[in-house]
């Protein structure tokens, strides 16, 4: 993965609420749709950042939402979308 795609990461990173700011991102495992970053806070937390393949429309995340909340309501552990600084469930970049 090149350097580029690292920084716009880090660039994401930073519009969501985390504990404390991000200190490293590194790719995370691979994949063939999506790309897959790990986020390491200052605090030493731990989120993982996914850049959705734009053949799914922005919308997904409302989805993904649902299903998680649902999930967790019913007893599932699960993961959840961690929301931007200003409340949204993602972040669309060019499109």
């Amino acid at each position: 993965m090149d350097e580029g795609m690292l920084k716009r990461a880090g660039d994401i990173a930073n519009n969501f609420v985390l504990d404390a700011r991000p200190s490293t991102i590194e790719p995370f495992g691979r994949g063939r749709i999506n790309d897959t970053f790990l986020v390491t806070t200052e605090r030493g937390e731990q989120f993982v950042l996914q850049k959705v393949n734009p053949i799914f429309a922005p919308r997904v995340l409302f989805d993904i939402h649902a299903l998680t909340q649902a999930m967790k309501r019913s007893g599932f552990t699960t993961t959840e979308l961690v929301p931007t600084k200003n409340g949204e469930l993602g972040v669309v970049r060019d499109g």
